[in-house]
């Protein structure tokens, strides 16, 4: 309302000006008229035209100035009044950005030292903590755009702390491992803790913790040890690093100590054995010395002296199992016991191939088996001799059991007995064969015989297959058996069709 007022009072003065001009103007006007009708009076006029002009002046253009001066100081506060509504406006917009903000930031703050900021913030978190601090004071005082700022400030540093984060840890970590293989116990659980607090989830920073809290007892049982391995006393050394080693599994200089140890210890163990093994073997005591030559080669599986030595070994071995089966592969063969000595003499072989004397010896007797499975054969076989070819066969195995060196009595047997089948299926015998005179007869792979009442005909001893067919009647077959002179068969066919 004071500012309307300051306005139209500074109008009204203006409007007075003008009209003040207005009324001058025409005194001046009136003067001028006559000054015309006196021009005697011309210097006196023209001095009192002056004088009015500088009254003019005083009095009525000088208040203007004076007026708008005036006006200028009035409108003035009215514009810090308006500029302090604005200020206020703005505060009170800031207000709840300020608020907001204090919500994330306390969040965050909280998130950061969960992960452990008191101990590696720095200077980054205490300068961020400081403008905290100030935005709070300014939020007190009321001076919200100042808090913003300031808590603007707070959440770029804060978000800058937690980006860093994932560095943050894996120096830690790196600073924490360090110090675990140098030794230094005290330094790595510090580290370790920190980067517990940062994130105290992950497992391998957990694992690193435990075995640095353990690090003194494994550090110890490595020094004793070392003063073991000094001595030659593996036995003792690998204990000291097997203890080591159940405390603290992954511990590079308790595993390589070990290593050490007990690839020495072994070593050791392995020179015993093989000169045990020799010893035994020189003693013709194979199975002592395999025994001793096979737990060295546990030892040392691709060792080239261990693997000589067993070579050597089954060598003597595999030449007195030779001898040994050679022996019952001779009386094998004496008896005319052809399988046995079969798998004597390949058993022989497959020891050692490359005895030239127990290959020929094997191939006699194969010889001697197939000669054996013949005569056994034909000799079984006196229904079948009737087939020439079959009968050709078993004269030419005759022929070649006859010739056989130091036949053995099983072999002559079984030629005797083979030279009594072929005579008995050498002599034919009267067979007689009775029909209906309508049936036609074919004896199978021998002759046809045509339609008949009776005919004899000569065969010669074993098994036969007869045929009969007749227009319009079912065939017939019969299968006979010639063993005597004067045997009858009846063929005929009968059943119609």
């Amino acid at each position: 309302m004071n500012n309307r007022v300051t306005d139209n009072s500074g109008s009204d003065s203006n409007q007075q000006v003008k009209n003040s001009d207005l009324e001058s103007k025409t005194i001046y006007q009136e003067k001028l008229e006559k000054n015309n009708n006196n021009s005697n009076k011309k210097l006196i006029y023209s001095l009192f035209i002056f004088l009015i002009l500088i009254l003019v002046g005083v009095v009525f253009i000088l208040p203007n100035f004076i007026n708008q001066a005036n006006q200028q100081n009035e409108i003035n506060p009215t514009e810090e009044l308006n500029n302090l509504e604005i200020d206020r406006s703005s505060q009170s917009t800031s207000k709840p950005i300020a608020q907001a903000l204090i919500s994330e930031l306390l969040v965050k703050i909280e998130d950061l030292k969960t992960n452990g900021v008191l101990f590696w913030g720095g200077d980054s978190w205490l300068n961020a903590m400081e403008l905290y601090e100030m935005g709070d004071q300014s939020y007190t005082s009321g001076a919200f755009d100042d808090a913003v700022k300031y808590y603007r400030q707070t959440m770029d540093l804060l978000v800058d702390l937690e980006i860093t984060i994932p560095q943050v840890l894996t120096e830690t970590l790196m600073l924490a491992s360090n110090a675990f293989e140098k030794g230094d116990q005290e330094a790595a659980i510090k580290q370790y803790e920190i980067a517990l607090t940062i994130d105290g989830s992950n497992q391998d920073t957990r694992k690193g913790y435990q075995r640095s809290l353990k690090l003194d007892k494994v550090i110890e049982y490595i020094r004793l040890g070392k003063e073991f391995a000094s001595q030659s006393n593996w036995p003792k050394a690998i204990e000291a690093y097997e203890n080591a080693i159940l405390i603290d599994p992954d511990y590079q200089e308790a595993l390589s100590g070990f290593e050490f140890s007990n690839a020495s210890y072994l070593e050791q163990q392995f020179q015993d054995l093989l000169s045990k093994g020799y010893s035994f073997m020189s003693e013709a005591d194979f199975e002592n010395a395999n025994l001793s030559f096979q737990d060295a080669k546990t030892i040392y599986p691709q060792s080239l002296d261990v693997l000589q030595a067993i070579e050597v070994l089954e060598l003597n071995q595999r030449l007195e199992k030779i001898s040994l089966i050679q022996k019952e592969a001779t009386i094998a063969t004496t008896n005319e016991m052809w399988d046995l000595a079969k798998v004597l003499y390949e058993e022989i072989l497959a020891l050692d191939p490359n005895i030239i004397e127990i290959k020929k010896n094997l191939q006699t007797v194969n010889e001697r088996i197939n000669l054996v499975s013949n005569l056994t054969l034909f000799i079984s076989s006196i229904d079948k001799l009737n087939d020439d070819e079959l009968y050709n066969q078993a004269i030419t195995t005759l022929n070649k059991a006859q010739g056989v060196q130091n036949k053995g009595p099983k072999l002559e047997q079984q030629i005797n007995d083979l030279n009594r089948v072929l005579k008995f299926a050498s002599i034919p015998l009267d067979t007689i064969f009775m029909s209906d005179g309508m049936t036609q007869i074919t004896i199978y792979k021998l002759a046809q015989l045509g339609s008949f009442y009776e005919k004899t005909v000569s065969l010669r001893p074993g098994t036969y297959t007869a045929i009969g067919t007749r227009p319009g009647y079912r065939d017939v077959i019969l299968k006979f058996r010639v063993e005597k002179a004067g045997q009858q068969f009846m063929i005929q066919c009968k059943e119609m069709i």
